[in-house]
């Protein structure tokens, strides 16, 4: 089930980046990016399967082939529901079993295709040009990698218990935090810098504040029943069925910490696999335990943890995607017990980490490549469609369990 999340993971990459300062573009703009996206993928792979369906016409055509997960992406000049009946009579007249359509949102759907030991998710999108985002993901179990973890060393297992027990046991938590990742291929090095704000206090009172390069601006609000979520380039606030969807539409590094205080079941403690004990270590003037885990997917991912509060301080992570490697850092200022205030758990959607100068000029230099540069196109495929992943998982379980 994991390695089908992840393939939607890739999917999302098209849309979000051909989403990136939409409102900036015209159509013409993007039909431009499209023929471009193209020239530079060369439209469909040769060893693209024949059982799996492209609908006709498909412009800005970009595939992936990671982990064992196949993914291609485009968009069509017809609309969702015309787009969805074609293909789903196709999958169809191939062996595949049609399984559930679900509207994630009012301009997004998914539907699960299933053939033996294979599954498609097939994720369409309007976007703002009256056109449709067309993304296929592909898991094959024979083509899927076994990762054979290490054992856990029983010193990592009980630090990690200690840090599950202080989260779950305080009575309120506060942080401030940054994340920095790096992303290197044959062509160079990107940098992406983001920060974020969490607030909690028993018995469920959250919220949740990323900034990514000072642009993207996402707010995650639960008050113990009610659950909404905020991103400043859809219309407004929106309610979510269940905070632990919310988190998995989130997802990244600062989510960690709230899936801790919250004790769910799919924590960083039970994320990570063959725990070791790596040598002691100082964070910012704070001595550490340092305990390196694996991700489902064999990439190590390396915890500092304050050895006298078992506060969780930092996350190195390094991630092979084949084409591009990444090395991302997870700094955590965190504060426990402390006494937060009802303005502390306020929506407020207006109020915003400033944007430097520095960086409106380097966005306004470079808008013109967001949606022909094939980096780009990959590290955005690569950053977010990880999230659509868990959140369908969870509209699938534990989402279905609550309203």
């Amino acid at each position: 089930m994991k390695f089908r999340l992840f393939v939607v993971f890739f999917v999302l990459c098209g849309v979000l980046c051909r989403g990136v300062h939409a409102e900036e573009r015209s159509k013409e703009d993007l039909l431009s990016a499209l023929a471009t996206i193209d020239m530079r993928f060369g439209g469909v792979p040769e060893d693209f399967p024949e059982d799996i369906p492209v609908y006709d016409g498909l412009m800005g055509v970009s595939a992936t082939d990671m982990f064992g997960h196949r993914s291609l992406s485009g968009t069509s000049e017809d609309d969702p529901a015309l787009v969805l009946a074609v293909l789903k009579k196709a999958f169809l007249e191939n062996g595949w079993t049609v399984g559930e359509t679900t509207q994630i949102k009012d301009s997004s759907s998914t539907t699960v295709f299933e053939k033996e030991k294979r599954s498609i998710i097939l994720l369409l999108t309007a976007n703002i040009w009256d056109m449709t985002d067309v993304m296929i993901v592909e898991t094959d179990e024979d083509r899927t990698p076994k990762i054979v973890f290490r054992d856990d060393e029983p010193e990592a297992l009980e630090v990690m218990s200690k840090m599950a027990d202080v989260y779950a046991q305080c009575d309120s938590y506060s942080d401030n935090g940054t994340v920095q990742t790096v992303f290197i291929s044959r062509s160079g090095k990107r940098t992406s810098r983001g920060k974020f704000r969490t607030a909690f206090a028993r018995p469920g009172k959250f919220r949740l504040e990323i900034v990514e390069d000072y642009d993207d601006r996402q707010i995650l609000w639960h008050d113990g029943v009610k659950t909404i979520e905020f991103w400043n380039r859809d219309d407004g606030p929106e309610d979510v069925r269940t905070l632990e969807l919310g988190l998995a539409g989130l997802g990244g590094a600062p989510t960690n910490v709230p899936e801790m205080l919250f004790e769910m079941d799919d924590s960083l403690v039970s994320k990570l696999k063959g725990l070791i004990m790596l040598d002691d270590g100082v964070d910012r003037g704070v001595a550490c335990y340092r305990i390196e885990g694996q991700f489902w997917t064999g990439s190590p991912e390396t915890l500092w943890i304050d050895k006298s509060s078992y506060l969780l301080r930092r996350i190195d992570e390094a991630g092979d995607f084949g084409d591009f490697t990444t090395e991302e850092t997870i700094l955590y200022s965190p504060r426990l017990n402390v006494n937060l205030t009802d303005k502390d758990f306020e929506l407020n959607t207006k109020g915003q980490i400033p944007t430097p100068l520095w960086f409106k000029a380097r966005k306004f230099a470079t808008r013109k490549m967001h949606m022909d540069d094939p980096i780009v196109l990959c590290v955005t495929v690569a950053g977010a469609c990880l999230v659509l992943a868990v959140a369908l998982k969870l509209l699938k379980g534990k989402g279905k369990n609550h309203v």
